[in-house]
């Protein structure tokens, strides 16, 4: 078990500094900026993650790539970064006795990329490989099929990567244009987590970017459903990917604990939903369900795969699976609350995991909104469960499918 202690600190030019302090031998540095594929244009849809790729390719200090990763063998580190529809993250991490040199090789490689030609280019190609390979995946184009799905009309479409059409438009300009406009400190959010002396100071030392204004980043929202809404697209597969998908709220609303809850009494216990479309009618080999919310909007999904023959069936297991939810008791609930809370307790006893669930609550909001989610969860009662899955889970849902061309039997 690792506690950390929490200390936040915004410094002058606009960055927002937390120290994870805890008896962890290894310091993990992430660096977060509050913009990601979501705030992209069509034509540059991509231009995050690209970026994300490029700035490792060379610094003021570090001038190549051999020259980053040869730094970070020396310290017996590694590095890494991740595109999100609205952030983006980079991280470093190593030996506390190296914390001095893994802070000025990360914030070197944010605060002064080169943006060379050959490199850019050479990470074009290695995108579009990355690209390809993600499409060959089912799993893959399901989860974007049901995104793009759900999206109102006119809103960016959820893709890191881009299209492979965007992807070969993306010019120097617009990766320097990006880069000009969303990396800047009162943009940015940067944790450290590991049993060294706070870094304020330091921090402050190396990080010379100065604040600027920059535009304010889109956040998703669901289009409007009524009655049942088909959104079909037909693949060459060997079976179909369903999701059912019913509009709800933003995170912080009041009924995304309930739907929390109820997202874990679907995938285990007495409620599983699983249970009944696998094990009583056989018809898939494994079924989940989640909530999910953004700062506007939030939708609830269950996710599975079978025959196309099957969709009508499943569809109605699972409405009528919903509305047993109206006879959940109070042991229900707090079973699945306690299963929450565990996860919770989990991620705040792993350092790495806090460390990303802090940065992701501080681009979003607040950091604290991690510890008050707990504290929200424990507050569900069994008549919350009961109104919140009577006024959610009726007759306005979307199934996004895709469809195999040929039946499971042909």
């Amino acid at each position: 078990m690792v506690k950390s202690e929490i200390i936040k600190k915004k410094l002058e030019n606009g960055l927002t500094v937390i120290f994870l302090k805890n008896k962890e031998k290894t310091v993990l540095i992430n660096v977060g900026v509050g913009i990601g594929s979501l705030s992209e244009k069509s034509e540059v849809q991509g231009v995050s993650h690209f970026l994300e790729h490029v700035l490792f390719e060379g610094s003021k200090k570090y001038p190549s790539y051999s020259s980053v990763k040869k730094s970070v063998d020396n310290i017996n580190g590694d590095y890494n970064a991740f595109t999100r529809p609205n952030s983006t993250v980079y991280y470093i991490f190593c030996l506390r006795k190296n914390f001095e040199k893994e802070l000025d090789i990360i914030l070197d490689v944010i605060q002064n990329p080169l943006f060379l030609d050959d490199a850019i280019e050479k990470q074009r190609k290695i995108i579009f490989n990355e690209l390809n390979q993600a499409e060959d995946q089912i799993q893959y184009q399901s989860m974007k099929f049901m995104i793009d799905s759900i999206l109102s009309e006119g809103m960016p479409r959820i893709n890191p990567m881009g299209s492979k059409e965007s992807l070969a438009k993306i010019t120097k300009k617009d990766l320097i244009e990006h880069y000009s406009t969303y990396y800047v400190p009162n943009n940015m959010v940067i944790t450290i987590s590991g049993d060294i002396e706070e870094p304020f100071a330091l921090v402050e030392e190396k990080f010379c970017m100065k604040p600027r204004d920059f535009p304010k980043r889109v956040e998703p929202k669901i289009r409007p459903i009524s009655g049942e809404v088909l959104v079909k697209l037909v693949k060459n597969t060997d079976t179909s990917y369903i999701n059912q998908i019913y509009p709800t709220v933003p995170w912080k609303h009041e009924d995304s604990d309930s739907l929390k809850v109820i997202s874990d009494m679907l995938c285990a216990g007495k409620f599983c939903i699983e249970d009944v479309i696998r094990q009583e009618h056989g018809l898939t080999y494994s079924c989940w369900a989640r909530s999910m919310g953004s700062k506007e909007d939030g939708y609830f999904d269950i996710s599975l795969s079978s025959g196309k023959e099957n969709v009508f069936e499943i569809k109605e297991l699972i409405k009528n699976h919903l509305k047993k939810l109206d006879n959940v008791s109070k042991k229900d609930v707090n079973k699945a609350k306690r299963n929450l809370v565990k996860e919770y307790r989990d991620e705040e006893q792993d350092p790495a995991e806090l460390s990303l669930a802090v940065i992701n609550n501080e681009l979003e909001n607040d950091w604290n909104e991690f510890y008050n989610r707990k504290e929200k969860i424990l507050q569900v009662t069994r008549e919350d469960v009961q109104r919140v899955a009577k006024k959610y889970f009726g007759n306005n849902y979307l199934i996004s499918l895709i469809e195999q061309k040929k039946s499971g039997f042909e």
